[in-house]
């Protein structure tokens, strides 16, 4: 709980001194290349449950993220998360650290998509046992601008925790802001 909490206050802290950085550059200023990420996400576990009922869904999870972009629209992307899954017969938590390529078409225009990916460590428990895992994702999202350099973004994307010692899937629905 504590290492969720530092993580969290090391977003915002981040994300306040970007914001603050970023009223005091001059209106001539190149555009900043780096964007920050805060979302929530929910989880759905593909393989069957122990249990009569078959919810597969996470509890609500949270995340953040930092790409540098290129002008062509690639891009290199880190994100970390955090997810749940301690009902119904499937017990397991997840934080994964990914980094990846990042494509955004039509990253001028009102609505963008981007494609995304990422592999890296996963510390992942659950009742007996704990340990850091192999993990990858790869998704798809959709980017709505906002207010000043800001977007609004909805992505959904598959993922595989512990993909070197049996593998489980899900799929990762997530709805945040980039800033």
């Amino acid at each position: 709980m504590r290492l969720l909490l530092l993580l969290f206050l090391f977003a915002i802290t981040s994300i306040c001194n970007r914001t603050i950085a970023q009223t005091n550059m001059s209106a001539s200023a190149k555009e900043d290349k780096i964007s920050w990420s805060i979302y929530i996400l929910n989880s759905a576990h593909l393989e069957s449950t122990r249990s009569p009922t078959s919810d597969t869904w996470s509890d609500i999870g949270f995340g953040g993220g930092m790409m540098y972009q290129f002008d062509s629209g690639f891009g290199i992307n880190t994100r970390i998360s955090f997810r749940q899954w301690d009902r119904f017969g499937f017990d397991k938590s997840s934080i994964p650290l990914y980094v990846g390529p990042f494509y955004q078409f039509r990253k001028d225009s009102r609505l963008s998509f981007a494609l995304y990916g990422g592999v890296g460590p996963a510390l992942i428990w659950g009742n007996d046992y704990a340990s850091i895992f192999g993990s990858f994702d790869f998704g798809v999202g959709v980017y709505l601008p906002a207010w000043s350099n800001n977007e609004v973004f909805v992505r959904a994307g598959f993922a595989q925790g512990m993909s070197f010692n049996s593998g489980f899937n899900y799929l990762d629905f997530t709805f945040g802001l980039r800033l």
